[in-house]
């Protein structure tokens, strides 16, 4: 059984989101040939409603434990602002599943997911 890891992701509301993660345990990879990576955002924990936002996820090298997540820059700008002062950040929560073959699921990564407001329109 993983232990999620807890890793807070920050997106600009004026730009797209896409970071690269390896995943690996005492530097060796973790195998992700055969599985599936799905995410949600959701307003907060235990939010029981539809999620904000099911970003993609593409395993990019499943045998080195490389995997993307691509969130195009007016999904990031159509979360909700749920601040009532320009200078805080909006702020969500974020899981990763991972699926394997048989089925069995259990969560990959963990955390929040900030937005912030930019210059560039």
């Amino acid at each position: 059984m993983l232990q999620p890891l807890q890793l807070d992701l920050v997106a600009r509301r004026n730009a797209d989101f896409r970071e690269t993660y390896n995943l690996s345990v005492d530097g060796v990879d973790i195998d992700l040939t055969s599985v599936t990576l799905a995410m949600q955002i959701r307003d907060h924990l235990g939010s029981t409603g539809a999620f904000l936002l099911e970003p993609t996820v593409t395993i990019t090298d499943p045998t080195d434990g490389i995997f993307v997540i691509d969130i195009p820059q007016e999904n990031v700008d159509a979360l909700p602002i749920n601040v009532t002062r320009l200078d805080e950040s909006p702020s969500y929560v974020y899981d990763i599943r991972v699926t394997y073959a048989d089925g069995f699921m259990e969560m990959l990564m963990e955390g929040k997911f900030t937005t912030r407001l930019g210059v560039y329109a």
